[in-house]
């Protein structure tokens, strides 16, 4: 990764992990959308799908919605977020690195597909 980072320079770099961020963010919204995930962006939260300039793609969930099952689910995939629950709201945050794959990001959501149920019942 060191190698390719030289190789492609720091704004190439910084390029390629916000387009990475945001083809995740967009199937997290197409896969997620029955329990209206909002996202983390510049402007707060928002049905918009977002990501952060490093990355990050961060979702909540309305606090009805236990995304506990789905992050172990995800974790044992070999997805793996930072899950927070709180009496006001449910979220995961989601790192995407610069040096993956359209490919991995790809397999990346269609794991979200294939255990979204376990985020219960949609609101």
């Amino acid at each position: 990764a060191l190698e390719l980072y030289a190789e492609l320079g720091e704004a190439a770099a910084a390029e390629r992990v916000r387009a990475l961020g945001r083809r995740f963010a967009e199937g997290v919204a197409i896969e997620l959308a029955a329990w209206r995930p909002l996202f983390s962006g510049p402007m707060g939260f928002t049905s918009a799908p977002s990501t952060s300039p490093g990355g990050a793609v961060v979702a909540r969930f309305p606090p009805e919605v236990d995304p506990y099952p789905f992050y172990r689910a995800l974790d044992a995939g070999g997805l793996h977020a930072k899950c927070i629950k709180t009496a006001v709201h449910n979220q995961l945050r989601w790192g995407v690195p610069w040096w993956e794959t359209e490919g991995r990001v790809d397999e990346a959501v269609a794991l979200l597909r294939r255990h979204a149920a376990l985020l219960g019942p949609s609101p």
